[in-house]
């Protein structure tokens, strides 16, 4: 094999390895049981695409002492959730994976439109799996249900934007 010949393997596999263990996002590689347990959001945010528009605090319209993510050792989890100034407790549930730094979340059914989450989205685990942060891109949100500040804009695309901690 010549040197150019043997260069060109290396990098291919070198490239292929990259590709199979996936890109590194920043986080901390974590196990299942790095995440078990009950963590509080600190932030939920949906920036729009569009600079000219306000950023929409979706956990401003959450009791925060009501809301938490739970992980449970089983592969499963709760979002356990209530918008202020009602007494309605709501629940998403679903599956989780850990892999790497990533926590990749798929929920039963149908998530709320109100938390502007789509059914899957994938967080990351930082400092060991005591902080996750997410920064899911959402297309064709209508946030006119979520605020009057946004009447007939109609659907835009932006950044729903997630910090939790233990």
């Amino acid at each position: 094999m010549t040197r150019l010949a043997s260069r060109t393997a290396s990098l291919l596999a070198l490239a292929a390895l990259l590709v199979w263990t996936g890109c590194d996002s920043g986080g901390d590689d974590v196990e299942d049981a790095n995440v078990i347990g009950t963590y509080t959001f600190t932030s939920i945010t949906f920036r729009p695409d569009a600079a000219v528009l306000p950023a929409a605090n979706v956990l401003g319209t959450l009791d925060a002492s009501q809301t938490s993510l739970r992980f449970f050792a089983n592969g499963r989890f709760t979002l356990e959730y209530r918008f202020q100034n009602t007494t309605d407790d709501l629940l998403l549930d679903g599956t989780y994976a850990v892999r790497g730094d990533r926590v990749d979340l798929d929920v039963d059914g149908s998530a709320d439109d109100r938390l502007l989450l789509p059914n899957e989205f994938r967080l990351t685990a930082l400092n060991g799996g005591a902080q996750l942060e997410g920064n899911i891109e959402r297309r064709g949100i209508d946030l006119s249900d979520f605020s009057d500040v946004y009447d007939g804009i109609g659907e835009i695309n932006g950044t729903l934007q997630i910090r939790l901690r233990r």
